[in-house]
């Protein structure tokens, strides 16, 4: 009514877009009062990783609620039930963030170590105290891996890198990186961010295919199910709850993620 009459004066109403910053503080706010309705002991409710217990909200993670309701990348689901069930001694987790799949691994396979590494301390101690929370002590926690990083990892066994790194997966990932991986028999789980340096997919395969098989899965493949513990939620509680901001705040971007496992070679 307000800007009716104001129009009718001669004043033009004009709406001021929120910024990023703004927009990001009113999406995580509203995450973290959904996530005390849903799970008030901050436990992810389903998935690998259900179970294990988040020390607190203190985190600025827009996509904390499906880590909660354990839908986060559920894209992932085979291939992070296949890591589990493999008997992988050292797991390089690259970009681990606030330790969602560090601890989660790292409960889920008490056998291996989980070496974190991200170079936001905020989150990298956030991470050791989300797994001390946790009674996990399998994990170690760095900050940056670089390709000379990886290229002399004293792999004991068989080993994974599991990589979230915003872009600098083509960077990380040289010939002369996948030639040592491959040589130390080690598997590779990326995330390809051609969202932010387009080409990445294509080039990281295109590194990969002479030494590893490659299977890829898309924001395509993610899982639609009725998820456990949304029950009392609106349906746009349940709507936002699952929504993970992939690619900013309130967007939805394609995005894939490529499985470089070891190519066993025929002998001769």
């Amino acid at each position: 009514m307000i800007n009716k009459f104001l129009n009718k004066l001669g004043f033009r109403i004009q709406r001021v877009p929120l910024s990023e910053e703004v927009l990001s503080s009113q999406v995580i706010s509203k995450g973290k009062n959904i996530v005390r309705k849903i799970s008030p002991e901050f436990k992810v409710l389903n998935g690998p990783f259900k179970g294990i217990k988040y020390p607190s909200l203190d985190i600025t993670e827009a996509a904390l609620v499906p880590k909660i309701v354990g839908s986060y990348e559920s894209q992932l689901r085979d291939f992070v039930v296949e890591i589990i069930n493999t008997p992988y001694l050292d797991i390089i987790d690259v970009g681990c963030a606030e330790g969602y799949y560090a601890v989660g691994l790292a409960a889920s396979m008490p056998k291996s170590i989980i070496h974190g590494f991200d170079i936001n301390e905020k989150d990298l101690l956030f991470c050791k105290k989300f797994a001390e929370f946790n009674n996990v002590n399998n994990i170690t926690f760095n900050k940056t891996c670089d390709p000379d990083t990886l290229i002399n990892f004293n792999f004991k066994s068989k080993g994974l890198v599991f990589c979230d790194t915003e872009g600098y997966e083509m960077t990380l990932f040289t010939p002369e990186v996948i030639s040592s991986l491959y040589n130390s028999n080690v598997d590779v789980l990326v995330e390809l961010h051609d969202v932010l340096q387009p080409g990445i997919t294509s080039e990281l395969i295109l590194r990969f295919k002479e030494t590893h098989d490659i299977r890829v899965v898309s924001t395509k493949d993610k899982r639609k199910e009725d998820w456990k513990g949304l029950e009392n939620l609106s349906k746009d509680e349940k709507n936002f709850a699952v929504f993970e901001h992939r690619g900013g705040v309130n967007k939805d971007v394609y995005m894939e993620w490529a499985f470089f496992t070891k190519k066993v070679m025929n002998a001769g």
